[in-house]
């Protein structure tokens, strides 16, 4: 559902998500994660099809063209051109969850207990924080 007011809401695509990114140039592109694979819409929701992409169930969208996915199991995967091709990246993240965080030079993934951190374009992650 989309809203532009937070008061009217117009319905979209009924699709089992797990985790969704906008494209932070244009509001209409969307990457979805599900069951089925990565899923792109090109008009805001309405339809979805599949793409080809690792199986990644959380999507991060921090810049045009950059996109970081994290599989279930704590693989890191980088695309650099907006979905179209990826590459696999650092390993070291045990059971991540949502959802991943963004920053120029870094990204932070949450995981049971322990907050991991990568300086390197996502090649490395350190743990950052971890409950005792």
């Amino acid at each position: 559902m989309v809203s532009t007011d937070r008061r009217s809401w117009q319905r979209r695509a009924s699709v089992s998500l797990l985790d969704f990114a906008v494209s932070p140039q244009d509001p209409d592109i969307i990457l979805a994660t599900s069951a089925d694979g990565v899923l792109r819409s090109d008009d805001g929701g309405q339809n979805f099809t599949p793409i080809a992409a690792p199986p990644v169930v959380l999507l991060v969208w921090p810049s045009e063209n950059f996109l970081v996915g994290v599989a279930a199991d704590g693989t890191v995967a980088v695309s650099r051109d907006g979905g179209g091709a990826w590459g696999r990246r650092g390993t070291s993240i045990a059971s991540p969850q949502p959802s991943p965080r963004h920053r120029p030079g870094r990204l932070y993934v949450a995981a049971r207990w322990r907050l991991y951190e990568s300086h390197d374009a996502d090649n490395t992650f350190s743990v950052r924080y971890d409950v005792p």
